[in-house]
């Protein structure tokens, strides 16, 4: 959940702001939206979830009105540090509509028109932008991000892994990414074309490691 912290503090640093968003070509909304996404994920708000993001849309009207309604929020942008599967939550059209995970912050027709930067975009929203995690890799000039990127790609590389994580276990027939990805590779290691699957350069085609035990 640091990355929305992290890119405040960098856009603080930038060295075109303005104090005057009328003069602004770009405005960022310092809104933690992944860290106000927790209490419709886990707090007392759960039920109400598609209410995600309204306080800030109410804010925006509320507060230079006219600098929201200059382009329509096309120039505004923020960033959540949560991936777009977690935000898309159908909008419940009657109290009776089944919750699945998740808020509709991305899907409420107010911010159709903001750029959204989150750690995992969906294809087709032209709104969403992904960027990567946070991590601890900060190469201080070009030349030695070169450098890696060049002896990545000369690497002989026989194993790939995907962190899937636990739980998609339940039977609701929800969509759940974790379970597909899981019974995918249940399918491919039950292939009756295992052998052209392997193609004579891997050992096995995929193998799931258990870890809750702490133990890997």
């Amino acid at each position: 959940r640091l990355l929305e912290l992290i890119f405040h503090r960098r856009m603080l640093e930038y060295p075109c702001l303005t104090a005057d968003p009328a003069v602004a070509n770009a405005v960022f909304l310092p809104y933690y939206g992944g860290i106000d996404a927790m209490r419709y994920l886990y707090g007392p708000d759960y039920n109400s979830s598609h209410q995600h993001g309204r306080d800030l849309f109410n804010f925006l009207q509320s507060d230079n009105l006219e600098i929201w309604k200059r382009f329509s929020g096309h120039d505004h942008f923020l960033v959540i540090s949560r991936p777009a599967w977690d935000l898309c939550q159908p909008l419940p059209t009657s109290p009776e509509d089944q919750r699945l995970w998740g808020t509709s912050f991305l899907m409420l027709p107010e911010f159709f028109n903001a750029t959204v930067l989150t750690l995992e975009s969906r294809a087709w929203p032209w709104q969403e932008q992904a960027i990567p995690h946070p991590t601890s890799f900060h190469p201080p000039s070009l030349a030695l991000l070169e450098s890696w990127v060049l002896r990545v790609r000369r690497s002989r590389r026989s194993t790939f892994m995907l962190f899937a994580g636990g739980g998609g276990t339940s039977s609701s027939g929800a969509p759940n990414i974790r379970r597909s990805i899981r019974e995918e590779c249940d399918s491919y290691r039950n292939s009756s074309n295992i052998e052209g699957l392997l193609n004579g350069r891997f050992e096995t085609v995929c193998e799931i490691v258990d870890c809750s035990n702490g133990i890997c």
